[in-house]
């Protein structure tokens, strides 16, 4: 998460390592993708799903919640329960 907030500051030659195939979100985004794949030839997601706009959706949301509680750390009005 770090990394994708402080892309603006990087130079180029590490621009370049972090939009490599095996910087960690772009692996992730993989992953997520093929598990999403796999669920869609079990019959659990729809044919038509384009799985790899659906992993950006879901690591975007997560991306989001992560950075949000980071960032507000102790001032949400309605944080997230620990049990849940």
């Amino acid at each position: 998460m770090p990394v994708i907030l402080m892309h603006s500051s990087l130079s180029e030659a590490q621009r370049r390592e972090v939009a490599s195939d095996d910087a960690p979100p772009i692996v992730a985004r993989k992953k997520m993708a093929a598990y999403l794949e796999a669920e869609r030839k079990l019959g659990r997601i729809r044919k038509g799903v384009d799985v790899d706009v659906l992993a950006r959706t879901f690591i975007g949301a997560f991306f989001n919640l992560v950075h949000l509680e980071t960032m507000n750390a102790g001032c949400d009005p309605a944080p997230i329960a620990d049990e849940t």
